[in-house]
């Protein structure tokens, strides 16, 4: 909403004065001041054709992906609440064309058994005027309910019992969830949803033609683009088949298999692979749009940096110098391989590594240091009473014995063997 009234400061403020009156009606006011405020912006939609305006702007928008998904994710949820609107208020037409409205969204999914009964429901009911016209004048003159106990087994029977007892029991006037507190949660609620997605991206206003994730900016592939983008209009055209095909015509039996449609959603980009190594077999979250998932977040976070994110860090899920291909870790687990080393190196001969240090002088000395030897002969003097603590005097004391030479090489024993006590 705030994207479509930002063309029309007008609209807005006189709509927001109306839905703050709205509002302050139900939470205050009785039954009559509420259906007038509800008639009065009714009146004020109507008068600055604010729908038809609407319409223009979805328009305008539709060939953005992130807007449409979106808008069409609202309109199935504006049908949905005409259905529980014409169950409430016992609306015989309003229930048979939200439900007619809802039925494309049982066969884009896959709903099939929804998507099978719905349809045979609806055609019955459009015949009920010649088939059964007394039941049709019942259900036209509001005698219908959506569900049959309008409260649980357990709760009426306890109800029922205490009647023929003779205690009084206290039904409250309103529902459980028409109070202040739970109306004032909802409603902290839905604005932190909002500023919450608004923060990340707002759906509205995007102009890019990708389809993305809203938080892990993650691109969809064109595959599930085209089938979330145009789901309304192949449920509403499996709709339609199944109609044509099976109820008007009958060319089909009504009972025959159904195919499913298979569309592409949101949970195909993240589907599991299988690879097989050497050892075992692993699973890895598959992610076919990486670059295209650091080109979107760059854009829309400019403090990273693009040339340095590409050209140093490894296209890997772990750090090779350190990991193996399948995820487990490269290490030492004892010091006696390292001892090994330079006792078979000849004196005076040079060893050169990547991780030393350049050579200051002609006396360039390198000591390793057994670090669990040192430990056990440390003195703990009396101001040492925690790990930390601990953990700072090693350090100084190995600074004052060893701090004189080139490099000091610090060698520990791991025990995060398998099996090992």
């Amino acid at each position: 909403m705030n994207a479509f009234f930002e063309s029309t400061q007008t609209d807005r403020q006189a709509i927001e004065d109306i839905a703050r009156n709205v509002a302050s009606a139900y939470t205050k006011a009785p039954n009559e001041e509420r259906k007038k405020a509800n008639d009065e912006l009714l009146r004020v939609v109507e008068e600055q054709s604010l729908m038809e305006k609407m319409e223009e702007f979805d328009a305008t928008r539709e060939k953005y992906p992130m807007f449409k998904v979106m808008r069409n994710y609202m309109n199935m949820v504006m049908e949905m609440l005409q259905f529980i609107r014409a169950i409430l208020t016992a609306d015989w037409r309003l229930h048979l064309q939200a439900l007619c409205a809802f039925t494309g969204h049982f066969f884009a999914p896959d709903r099939l058994n929804y998507a099978r009964m719905t349809p045979l429901y609806l055609a019955e009911m459009d015949g009920l005027p010649t088939s059964d016209p007394e039941i049709y004048a019942e259900f036209f003159s509001e005698n219908w309910v959506g569900n049959k106990n309008p409260e649980p087994e357990m709760a009426r029977l306890a109800k029922q019992a205490k009647e023929m007892a003779g205690v009084a029991t206290n039904t409250p006037k309103r529902h459980h969830k028409h109070t202040s507190a739970v109306e004032s949660r909802e409603t902290k609620n839905i604005c932190a949803l909002c500023n919450t997605i608004i923060a990340f991206t707002n759906p509205f206003t995007e102009d890019r033609s990708d389809l993305y994730n809203l938080v892990a900016k993650v691109v969809m592939p064109h595959k599930i683009k085209e089938d979330l983008c145009n789901q309304p209009v192949i449920g509403q055209t499996l709709f339609d088949t199944f109609a044509k095909e099976r109820i008007q015509t009958g060319s089909i039996n009504v009972w025959s298999k159904m195919k499913k449609r298979k569309l592409a959603t949101w949970k195909n980009n993240a589907k599991k692979v299988k690879v097989s190594t050497k050892e075992k077999l692993i699973e890895l979250q598959e992610d076919r749009s990486l670059f295209a998932r650091m080109m979107m977040v760059c854009r829309s976070r400019t403090e990273i940096d693009l040339k340095e994110t590409v050209g140093i860090y490894e296209f890997a899920v772990v750090p090779r110098s350190m990991f193996a291909p399948d995820g487990s870790m490269l290490q030492c687990t004892a010091k006696s391989p390292l001892m090994a080393i330079p006792e078979k190196t000849p004196l005076g001969t040079c060893v050169q590594s990547d991780n030393t240090l350049p050579a200051t002088g002609p006396n360039l000395t390198v000591i390793i240091i057994d670090g669990m030897a040192e430990l056990q002969g440390l003195s703990k003097p009396g101001t040492v009473r925690s790990c930390a603590q601990l953990a700072d005097h090693f350090i100084d004391t190995i600074k004052q014995k060893y701090g004189k030479n080139a490099e000091v090489r610090l060698i520990f024993d791991r025990y995060d063997v398998a099996m090992s006590l």
